[in-house]
C-alpha cells in the first residue's frame, strides 16, 4: 500500500492517521492464499463492479476493482471508519460536495521529472482540481463526529493561489486569454488586422475569377499556414501565385496569388510571436506550480481516496449494509443477512448464522434447491467483503479474521487431468487439509458425493474430523443420512437444516440451527407428478433405517411447521387481549377521571349552596331584626350548627378528594421521555420536550403532541404493550385560539343524535389536550333536533364554561361556538 505523506502544513493540526493511496491495493503475504478464482465463485468481483459503478472518477473505479481480503486489523479499521463516517453524511442528506474531475497527477509527475511546461488543457483540469480542495477541506471542518476526513482533508487546500493565477492565463474553453499579457493582446490584434486585408484581397481576387470561369465555389481557405483560394485546375496557370496542393479528386488546385504573399509571410511571422508568447505566458505559470505539485499530486490522491470510499458509502446505504465487527475470540455471526447478487433479482429470505468455540463446524442439511449452496456463497461473499473493507448487507456482522479461505464448490471433473468429480473433490479436500488452520474458513458443498454413500460418509467424516483438529472454521452441505446421525451429537459440529414447507412441498430458504433437514425427495418427486407405482418402488428399495430417519425428519419438519403457525396464531391472540386490556385500562382511567371531575363540581356546587343558605339565614335575621320581630337564639343556634355541619362534611370530603388527587411534579422532577399522567383524564403521556422558563411541556398522548402547563401533569408509568407511533404518523396541536376563536372546528351535519353526542364528547378531549380555549361546532340548522342535542349535552359537560350562537355571518344558530375552562 502507497502511504501518502502528509501534506505541508503552515501551521499545527491535529494527529491523524497516515492517507493510504488508493492507486494500488498491496496484499499481506497471508492474503496470498486466497485463491484468485474466489473472486467469480463467490461473485465478489460482480459486487466490486457494483460498487465501482458509484465511483465518479475512473481511478477509484479501478481501486474499487482492485480490493482483496486483506488480514491487518488497524488498516481494516481505518477502512470502516472512512466509510462509517461518509455513510453517517449520506443518511442525513448532507453529501461532501465531490465532483467528476480528470487525472492530472500524469502531467504533475512529467513535470516534476522536469518535462516543459503544461498545456493549456492540462492547467483546465489542474484548475477543477483546485476548486474542489477548499470547498471539501472547509466542508469536512464543519461537521460533527468525522474525525478521520476532518483529519485527512485538514489544509487541503495546495497552492492556493493557483486558481486565480490559471484564470488569468487560460481561459474555460482550454485557450489562452489574450488578457494574459499585453503583448498577446497586441500581437492578436495585429493578426487580427493582417488576416481581414489578406482575405479581403483574396475576396476581391475570388470574384474575378469566378466570373472567368477559373475558381470554384469553395471559400478562401487555408493551407500549410497560408490563406489560399480554389481554382480549376484546367486554370491553375491564370492567377499568378504560389500552389499548396490539389483536392483529393485533382479537379481543384489551391493558390496563394502573390498579391497576398507578403501578407502571409507578415500574418506567419505574428503567429510565431503568438505561440512563443503563449510558450513563454504557460512557462510562466508551471514555474508558479512547480513548488506546489507536489502537495497538489498528494491533495489528488485524497481526492480518489474520498470518491472510492463514497462510493463503498452509497453501496451500504443503498444495500442496507452495516459495519463488519471484528472478532478477536473468534465468534462468528451474521445476523438478517441478506446475498446482495440474488437481492437484486428477487426477495431474499435473511440468513441467521452462529458459530463460535467450541462449535465451529456447521453440517448443514435438506431439500435439493433448498438454499444450502447459497448459505455458503453468502458466508464465504461476506467474510470477503468485510476483510476488503467493505461493509455487509445484514443487521449484524460479527466475523473473526481468516488468512484463508478455502472452498469445494461444484463439479471439478477434469478431463484434461484424468480425474472423475469424486477423484477431483478428493484432491481438492486433500490439499485443504494441507493448508489450513486454526485462522482457515473452509466451505464444503456436497460432502461425501460422488460415491457410494456409506463410504462417501466415512470419508467425509474423516475430513471433517480433521478440519475440526485442525481449529478451522467450516461450513459444509450433505444428504447423506450418516454424517447428519454422526453430526447430532458429535462435540464441536452444529447440525442445520434448511426449512421446508412440508404441506406445500417448497423451500422456504430458512436456515434453522440445530436439527438436520430432511431431503423430501420422494415428496418432491410425487408432487412433480412421479407414478405412484414407481414411487412405492423407490421406498420399498430403500433401507429401513433410511426411510425411518427421512420419515422422522419429515415428521419433524411438520410439527415444526405446525408449532409456528400455532405460535404465529398465539401471538396474534395476546397481541388482541392485550389490546383490550389496554383499551378497558385506559376506558377505566378515562371513568375514574370523569368521576373525580363529577365529584369536585358537586362539591363545589354544595359549598355554594351552604354559603347561599348562610348568607340568606344572614339577611332572614337581619331582616326580622329590622322589622322588630323577634326569633329565639335556640332556633338561630340550630341553624347555623346544621350549616356548620353542612360545611365540615364538605371539608372532609375536599380533604378526602385531595388526598386522592395525584401528587404534583415540579420541573427538576420531569425528564424527557418519562411517563406522566394528565391529571384531568388520567391519561398516560410521555414527556417529549421541557421548557423550564414556561413551566410547560410538550407531551406524546396516544400519538398527539400536545403542550401543556406541569401543574395538570403527575406522575405515571409507561402503559403495557405501548406502541411507537410510526414516522409521520404523529399530529402535532400547537397554540391556544383565543375565546371566541373558531381554532378548532366539528362538522357534525348529517349525523344523528347519540353519534353525535359521542363525536363532541371525543373532539372536546381532543381540544382540551391540546389546550385550546374555544372551539366551533357546526350542527346546521334544519329541524333543531340535532342543535337541541348538542346543547344539552354542552350544559351537563364540566369543562364547558359557556356557549352560544355564532353570528348571522359566521353560520348563525346553525354553528354553536363552545368557550372551555
Amino acid at each position: 500500500m502507497i502511504e501518502l505523506r502528509r501534506l505541508n502544513r503552515r501551521k499545527s493540526c491535529p494527529p491523524s492517521s497516515r492517507i493510504a493511496s488508493p492507486l494500488s491495493v498491496s496484499t499481506s503475504s497471508s492474503s496470498e492464499t486466497w485463491d484468485e478464482s474466489l473472486g467469480s465463485l463467490l461473485h465478489f468481483n460482480q459486487v466490486l463492479q457494483s460498487v465501482g459503478e458509484l465511483c465518479v472518477t475512473s481511478v477509484a473505479r479501478d481501486y474499487i476493482s482492485s480490493l482483496w481480503p486483506i488480514t491487518d486489523p488497524e488498516r481494516l479499521s481505518e477502512r470502516y471508519t472512512a466509510t462509517a463516517e461518509l455513510l453517517t453524511m449520506l443518511e442525513k442528506k448532507t453529501p461532501p460536495p465531490l465532483a467528476h474531475f480528470s487525472d492530472v497527477r500524469p502531467a504533475l509527475q512529467r513535470l516534476m521529472r522536469g518535462a516543459s511546461a503544461l498545456t493549456p488543457t492540462e492547467f483546465h483540469e489542474l484548475r477543477i482540481v483546485l476548486t474542489l480542495f477548499k470547498p471539501l477541506s472547509t466542508f469536512f471542518q464543519d461537521q460533527p463526529n468525522t474525525p478521520f476526513w476532518s483529519s485527512t482533508t485538514y489544509e487541503l487546500n495546495p497552492w492556493p493561489e493557483g486558481v486565480t493565477a490559471i484564470n488569468r492565463v487560460v481561459d474555460d474553453d482550454q485557450t489562452i486569454k489574450s488578457s494574459a499579457s499585453k503583448e498577446l493582446q497586441r500581437l492578436r490584434a495585429a493578426i487580427h488586422r493582417t488576416e481581414e486585408q489578406a482575405r479581403r484581397r483574396l475576396e476581391e481576387l475570388h470574384g474575378q475569377a469566378q466570373q472567368s470561369g477559373w475558381a470554384q465555389d469553395e471559400p478562401i481557405a487555408w493551407r500549410e499556414g497560408r490563406l489560399v483560394i480554389a481554382l480549376k485546375a484546367t486554370h491553375k496557370r491564370k492567377l499568378r501565385g504560389l500552389m499548396h496542393g490539389h483536392s483529393g479528386s485533382g479537379a481543384t488546385v489551391f493558390v496563394e496569388p502573390l498579391e497576398v504573399f507578403d501578407l502571409n509571410n507578415e500574418l506567419a511571422a505574428l503567429r510565431d510571436e503568438e505561440k512563443a508568447e503563449e510558450l513563454r505566458l504557460l512557462a510562466v505559470l508551471t514555474e508558479a506550480l512547480l513548488p506546489h505539485a507536489d502537495d497538489v499530486r498528494q491533495g489528488v490522491e485524497v481526492l480518489y481516496r474520498l470518491d472510492a470510499h463514497l462510493a463503498q458509502a452509497r453501496w451500504a446505504d443503498q444495500q442496507e449494509a452495516v459495519q463488519p465487527q471484528l472478532s478477536a475470540s473468534g465468534a462468528f455471526e451474521l445476523l438478517g443477512a441478506r446475498n446482495p447478487i440474488l437481492a437484486a433479482h428477487r426477495d431474499v429470505v435473511p440468513l441467521d448464522v452462529r458459530l463460535g468455540d467450541p462449535e465451529r463446524l456447521l453440517l448443514i442439511s435438506g431439500p435439493n434447491a433448498g438454499g444450502k449452496t447459497v448459505v455458503l456463497l453468502t458466508v464465504g461473499l461476506f467474510v470477503m467483503l468485510a476483510q476488503s473493507g467493505l461493509f455487509v448487507p445484514a443487521k449484524q456482522a460479527i466475523l473473526p479474521l481468516f488468512n484463508s479461505l478455502n472452498t469445494d464448490l461444484g463439479d471439478r471433473q477434469s478431463l484434461e487431468d484424468d480425474l472423475s468429480t469424486f477423484s477431483a473433490h478428493l484432491a481438492n479436500l486433500q490439499s485443504i487439509l494441507s493448508r489450513c488452520g486454526h485462522a482457515s474458513l473452509v466451505l464444503l458443498d456436497e460432502l461425501g458425493t460422488g460415491t457410494e454413500p456409506e463410504a462417501g460418509a466415512a470419508l467425509g467424516q474423516t475430513f471433517l474430523e480433521a478440519i475440526r483438529e485442525q481449529g478451522a472454521v467450516c461450513l459444509a452441505t450433505t444428504h447423506l443420512n450418516r454424517l447428519k446421525l454422526w453430526a447430532q451429537d458429535e462435540p464441536g459440529i452444529l447440525n442445520a437444516g434448511m426449512a421446508f414447507d412440508a404441506q406445500e412441498l417448497c423451500p422456504t430458504y430458512r436456515l434453522e440451527i440445530g436439527r438436520p433437514g430432511a431431503s423430501f425427495a420422494l415428496e418432491i418427486a410425487r408432487r412433480m407428478g412421479l407414478d405412484d407405482q414407481l414411487l412405492h418402488r423407490a421406498q420399498t428399495l430403500m433401507p429401513d433405517a433410511a426411510v425411518n430417519l427421512e420419515e422422522l425428519l419429515v415428521s419433524l419438519e411438520e410439527d415444526r411447521a405446525d408449532i409456528q403457525r400455532l405460535k404465529a396464531e398465539l401471538q396474534d391472540q395476546l397481541q388482541d387481549v392485550q389490546e383490550r386490556e389496554r383499551q378497558l385500562s385506559s376506558r377505566e382511567a378515562d371513568i375514574k377521571a370523569a368521576h373525580r371531575r363529577a365529584h369536585k363540581d358537586a362539591l363545589r356546587e354544595a359549598e355554594q349552596l351552604v354559603a347561599d343558605m348562610n348568607r340568606r339565614l344572614e339577611n332572614t335575621i337581619a331582616e326580622v331584626r329590622r322589622k322588630g320581630e323577634t326569633i329565639s337564639k335556640e332556633d338561630i343556634r340550630a341553624a347555623k350548627q346544621a350549616i356548620a355541619r353542612e360545611r365540615r362534611q364538605l371539608a372532609a370530603q375536599q380533604e378526602q378528594l385531595a388526598e386522592d388527587e395525584p401528587a404534583a411534579l415540579s420541573m427538576e422532577d420531569i425528564q424527557t421521555g418519562m411517563w406522566v399522567t394528565l391529571k384531568d383524564q388520567a391519561r398516560p403521556a410521555r414527556v417529549v420536550k421541557r421548557y423550564p422558563g414556561r413551566q410547560r411541556v410538550t407531551l406524546d398522548v396516544e400519538g398527539m403532541r400536545v403542550t401543556l402547563p406541569i401543574d395538570q401533569l403527575a406522575p405515571g408509568k409507561e402503559p403495557p404493550d405501548i406502541t411507537s407511533t410510526p414516522p409521520g404518523g404523529m399530529t402535532t396541536v400547537v397554540g391556544v385560539t383565543a375565546a371566541g376563536g373558531a381554532g378548532y372546528r366539528l362538522d357534525l351535519r348529517g349525523q344523528r343524535g347519540d353519534e353525535a353526542v359521542a363525536a363532541v364528547d371525543r373532539f372536546l378531549d381532543r381540544a382540551l389536550l391540546a389546550g385550546l380555549a374555544a372551539v366551533e361546532i357546526i350542527h346546521g340548522k334544519g329541524t333543531g333536533a340535532l342543535q337541541k342535542r348538542v346543547r344539552e349535552f354542552l350544559e351537563s359537560h364540566p369543562r364547558v364554561k359557556s356557549f352560544r350562537f355564532a353570528d348571522f355571518d359566521a353560520g348563525g344558530t346553525g354553528v354553536t361556538l363552545v368557550e372551555l375552562k
